[in-house]
This record gives C-alpha cells, structure tokens and sequence, in this order.
C-alpha cells in the first residue's frame, strides 16, 4: 500500500515559499557502472518465495503485472488489462470494471490505497474510488493533462506528468478536488516522453520521499521543517568517462551538474542496502547497492530483464515473470547458489504444466 506520507504537504509549502531554507547537504553514492557490477556473495542473505495466482475463468487471467499493492491479506494489481484483486494465496477475487458507463475507467495507470482504506485509480484525466472489495464509490475529475502517476496527501492529490510544455511546466502539480485549486511543483525539462521513468516515490528509512525524472536526488522533510536533499546516485567519478550525460538537471533542482543515468523503483532495505533500477542510455540494470561499503551488485536475477519490480511491503520486494520467458531464464548460468535454486523452482512450475499459458508469477524476494 502507499502510504503517502502527510510531511509532503509541508515540503511542498516550503518548496513553494522557503525556497532559500532547502538544505543543500546531502549523501553521494557512487556506483559501479554495468561492466563492473559484482554477484551476489555469502555476506548477502537473500530468500526467496514463489507465488502462482490462479486461472479460474477469462476474467482472471492477466496479460502483464505493472504494479502490486497488498493490505489485509489482498493482493491489488495494476495490469493491462485492468485492476485485479486477488488473496494472498493467489486465489482470484474480482475484477474492476472497464469501460464508459458509470464506474468505469479505461484505463489504469496508477493505483494506491488512501488512509481511509479506499482503492484509487488514476485513469488518464479522473480518479476512481473504489471499496476495498471492488464497489464503486465515487469519480474525483482532474486538470485535462497527462498524469501518469498519483499520491494522496490529506485531500490533496500530488500527481506527476512526464509532459513538459509551454502550459505544463513542471513535473508535479498538487490538486484539491473540492477547490479545483493547482499548484505546481518542480519546474521541468521537456523531454521525450520514451525516456521518462516513472515511479518517483521512494520509502526510504520509514519516511516517504521523492525525486524528479532524470535526476538521481531524493528530497525528504526534516523535524524542523527543513528540506534537504537526502542522498544523490552518480557514477563512480573515475568511471563517468565511460558514460555520456543525458541531461543537465539544475533546471530541476539547482544543481549545476549532469544526470548520467536515471535511477527508479529505489527502496531502503532495512538501512543496510538500497534495492533500485539503473538504466544507462537504452539499457537497464536491477541492482543492489550495499550501502555500508558501497559495493554494486546485481540483484538476484543478475541482468535477466524479463523479472519485473511491481511493489513491496516492509519485508518483501516483489517481482513478477511471464511463464512463457521461464524457460529462456533456465538456459541463462546463473552464479548465486539460491538464484540457481529459484530457476529450477519455477522451472518445475512450467514443467509440470507444459501448455501453461497462464498467469505471470509472482515471486517474492528478501536480502539480509
């Protein structure tokens, strides 16, 4: 679930009007570029576990999973094909409805569940409301532009646009509903819009953050209602000469220095590591990044791109795979002893069933 942490409302308000007070101080960490990532080793502890969500009837069969959301021993999915509601055993519950008729969406771009135990979705210029099993609530009508991703703080609504234009000019816009009231956020760099990341919230050390695309910097409230930039991904400096920038990023945040790369899905995981996805040009890496020593490593999937982050909890990061790449992922030598031992476990799933078409599979995956 995202807990959108009500300590934005003040960052926004000191952002907006303390401009001068943003505390400049911040942790650099420096990473390894792809050619020297290293696997994971025994000083790691990594588990994992398997979870294969059912294919009762045409309704729950998902063609991809983009993002998971678990409250209450339910699992909420944002796939192509719509919101899916699921219980923790993988056993299907409901679908919410698409379409035009009233409490339909289109379309699902973004999910979150609110502090009064509501499901939302973001579909392109509204918000639906939903109960937790799946009714219909009520429709919140945006500002007409392109949003692709929300937070809900108090009333408001932080929502984030990849579209830089002349009469969209900055990357977030917070929204009141009743009001209609916009403020906007972080002035933008127009880009193409194939080059943008999403997922710009990170939970890091308990406390919720965010950073601007194609920047590395992460920003979080102080207790004293400062605002300062908590911690910046570069490249290790004796290794920029073998990356070209993408973009000079001081527009966004005053800093006169370059993105080399964009840096996403970021998690703390329990202050010892930092679990997050690299991309560096048209390439992208999941990683894991030891923060007591800095060492870079890759993740328990070394490079295969076909496991895709979709979420997390307090323990668990969460990925999901199409059965049809299984089989491409046996063919790959892995190093790591439990990755060798997570192949064959999904190897057995697809064995077992060698028609199965069926739904992606969510694998669970915990470092220590």
């Amino acid at each position: 679930m995202k807990k959108k942490s009500v300590v934005l409302i003040l960052l926004v308000q000191i952002i907006l009007s303390c401009a001068n007070n943003v505390d400049t101080r911040m942790n650099v960490y420096s990473l390894a570029v792809p050619k020297h990532y290293k696997y994971l080793d025994s000083n790691i502890k990594v588990s994992y576990e398997v979870l294969v969500l059912d294919v009762c009837n045409e309704d729950a069969l998902l063609p991809n999973i983009s993002e998971l959301h678990i409250h209450n021993n339910k699992l909420y999915i944002r796939a192509e094909g719509g919101v899916y509601i699921f219980d923790d055993k993988g056993n299907y519950i409901d679908k919410l409805e698409q379409g035009r008729g009233p409490g339909e969406f289109l379309g699902a771009s973004d999910i979150l569940i609110n502090e009064d135990e509501e499901l939302e979705v973001l579909s392109r210029t509204d918000i639906y409301k939903f109960t937790l099993n799946g009714d219909f609530i009520d429709k919140v009508q945006l500002p007409k532009r392109l949003f692709v991703e929300f937070a809900k703080i108090g009333n408001k609504y932080l929502l984030s646009t990849p579209r830089i234009t002349n009469k969209t000019t900055h990357f977030f816009y917070l929204f009141e509903p009743h009001t209609k009231e916009e403020i906007p956020i972080m002035q933008g760099v127009e880009r193409p819009l194939s080059q943008f990341n999403f997922n710009l919230f990170a939970d890091i050390e308990g406390f919720y953050c965010f950073t601007t695309p194609y920047s590395g910097t992460y920003y979080k409230l102080e207790d004293d209602f400062s605002v300062q930039k908590v911690f910046r991904f570069e490249p290790s400096i004796s290794e920029e000469k073998l990356l070209e920038p993408i973009v000079e990023y001081d527009k966004m945040d005053n800093l006169s220095e370059h993105c080399y790369g964009m840096f996403y899905h970021c998690r703390n995981l329990k202050n010892k590591y930092f679990s997050l996805k690299v991309s560096y040009g048209n390439k992208a890496w999941d990683i894991i990044y030891d923060i007591r020593n800095g060492a870079t490593f890759y993740n328990i999937f070394e490079g295969f791109p076909s496991a895709v982050f979709i979420g997390n909890d307090d323990e668990w990061l969460y990925y999901s795979i199409s059965p049809v790449f299984i089989e491409k992922m046996a063919e790959k030598e892995f190093k790591n002893d439990v990755a060798k031992n997570l192949v064959k476990d999904l190897y057995k799933i697809i064995e077992s069933d060698p028609q199965r078409e069926g739904n992606p599979i969510i694998i669970k995956v915990k470092y220590e």
